[in-house]
């Protein structure tokens, strides 16, 4: 048998083993949910993701208050959150597509295990860039909602960082498997 041949006998194994449709759907399915939800964080009107913005915002800064006894009054913990408003939406979208390159990293590694390590980190962040400018248009249909490019950018790089950082767990976990060898 041939070298050739035994690539290829190797190649098929691993494709048929990683094509099994409970792991295709135990990998996919991280993937699907968190673009429904950040479908849904994007289907509510301003009103509705102002509030939760601001939810999010008060909590923290109520938090570091508590936690650093910084006993700020009432009034200068809504100017905090007035200021930090914004810096708080924007990651949320970091966050909700970090989380989102981090999850279909696996699902494309196991769904095409044959294609290029380069592919394995490009295809993910395609995607998740592709549904974060499917997700801005469709906050143009949205009342009070605005798409906007820089979102998209942002959601981008989210998913960016995401993808690296499943790499890195990804590679320690092997170097660790390799050594202890």
């Amino acid at each position: 048998i041939s070298f050739k041949d035994l690539r290829k006998d190797t190649i098929m194994n691993k494709t048929k083993k990683s094509r099994n449709p409970y792991l295709l759907f135990l990998f996919w399915t991280p993937p699907l949910i968190i673009m429904y939800i950040i479908f849904q964080f994007s289907a509510a009107d301003s009103v509705h993701s102002s509030a939760l913005s601001d939810g999010i915002t008060a909590f923290w800064i109520s938090f570091f208050n508590r936690m650093l006894s910084l006993e700020l009054s009432v009034q200068t913990q809504a100017d905090y959150a007035l200021l930090l408003h914004t810096f708080v939406r924007k990651c949320g979208h970091f966050l909700e597509y970090t989380a989102l390159g981090f999850s279909l990293f696996p699902a494309i590694f196991h769904t095409f295990p044959c294609v290029s390590s380069k592919k394995h980190l490009l295809y993910p962040w395609i995607i998740a860039t592709c549904y974060a400018a499917s997700d801005e248009f469709h906050q143009l249909f949205v009342p009070g909602r605005a798409g906007m490019f820089r979102d998209i950018l942002l959601d981008s790089l989210g998913a960016a960082f995401g993808i690296f950082c499943v790499c890195m767990i990804h590679n320690i976990f092997h170097h660790h498997k390799a050594a202890s060898h």
